[in-house]
């Protein structure tokens, strides 16, 4: 969580996804963005390269089309007040807005629906349920 937040402190959407790799465990991974196309994800890595937010050779890119949507709220300031509750329970939630205006609260980017499962366990020893999507929107 604290390098997301150094990423974010410099303007960057970072998600944090907790996620399971066979037999080498959990793993969180740091993610940046919500990007639309390869190149833009190439130029944003290149860009992080370039000033020294993230290490050469680290980062690689990811297409991530699943999340977990927590909540969907009318409001933003109410989404951002989700998303500090979550976070202080130890839930790596962020904010991406619909193109209706919607501030949706998800948690996790996953390439694989089956990697949610790490995320949706957070969850539920949280007592909270989320739905498995496909990750829509844009960073506000």
């Amino acid at each position: 969580m604290a390098h997301a937040s150094g990423l974010e402190s410099s303007g960057r959407l970072a998600i944090v996804t907790p996620v399971r790799l066979g037999s080498r465990g959990l793993w969180y991974r740091v993610l940046v963005g919500a990007l639309p196309t390869a190149r833009a994800a190439d130029s944003a890595l290149k860009d992080l390269w370039g000033s020294g937010l993230v290490e050469r050779p680290q980062g690689t890119i990811l297409r991530t089309p699943e999340a977990i949507r927590v909540k969907a709220r009318a409001s933003k300031d109410h989404a951002i007040e989700d998303v500090r509750g979550l976070r202080g329970r130890g839930i790596p939630a962020y904010i991406v807005q619909a193109p209706d205006g919607t501030a949706l609260v998800y948690v996790g980017a996953f390439d694989l629906p089956e990697q949610a499962r790490a995320a949706d366990s957070l969850l539920a020893a949280a007592s909270l349920r989320g739905t498995l999507v496909q990750r829509t929107g844009i960073v506000p």
